[in-house]
């Protein structure tokens, strides 16, 4: 996995939840102007992020859920791949994380059992250090 992001409408009830069942630590929100705000977490006091929430209002049509996202090796043959099979992409965009930006590009592949699959590749900028 590269990422786990949870869409709620109700970001600081899981925020406590889930810190007080599994200990997760959460870093300072993040401003993603008209998305909201992503708020990270990690899985321990200390640790990396690895996935964030956020509250879906600002995007019509998003409802709560899990999204796990998978990291693609190499972009372009993934997202060739997903439009090969009439699939969606996303980007290239740029994040803001707190510490920087990253440029990722999402890719979205709807599922016959109607689930979806996000692969997403990210670098940094090349004037990161």
């Amino acid at each position: 996995m590269a990422w786990y992001a949870l869409n709620t409408p109700e970001v600081e009830r899981a925020k406590a939840n889930y810190g007080a069942l599994f200990g997760w630590e959460f870093k300072p929100p993040v401003d993603l102007g008209r998305l909201g705000g992503s708020h990270p977490f990690s899985w321990e006091r200390g640790g990396p992020p690895v996935g964030s929430m956020s509250d879906p209002a600002g995007r019509p049509g998003v409802h709560p859920h899990w999204l796990l996202l998978l990291r693609a090796p190499e972009l372009e043959p993934a997202v060739a791949a997903v439009r090969a099979g009439d699939g969606m992409v996303f980007g290239p965009v740029s994040l803001p994380t707190g510490g920087g930006e990253w440029r990722c590009a999402m890719i979205l592949r709807a599922r016959p059992s109607g689930s979806a699959e996000v692969r997403w590749s990210r670098q940094l900028p090349a004037s990161a250090p």
